[in-house]
């Protein structure tokens, strides 16, 4: 799989409301440890998408393998 730099470009990230932590949750699927809670939509989105680059340089660093993008998008034609 070919990625930029940084390596999160093609990865899909998910923001919600949680009513429980009165604040919007960014997640990740391909790398499921993480997520990132803030006041906006896209304060969250910036956050998840810094936390994911930090996590996939130190993979790098430690030679550990990428994940893949577990949903590719499609096109209905």
């Amino acid at each position: 799989m070919k990625m930029n730099a940084d390596g999160i470009d093609h990865y899909p990230y998910r923001i919600r409301w949680s009513e429980e932590d009165n604040e919007y949750v960014g997640t990740c699927a391909e790398l499921p440890g993480l997520s990132w809670l803030d006041s906006t939509p896209a304060l969250t989105l910036n956050g998840i998408q810094q936390v994911a680059r930090e996590v996939v340089e130190d993979m790098r660093k430690h030679g550990e393998t990428m994940p893949g993008v577990f949903v590719q998008e499609r096109s209905c034609q």
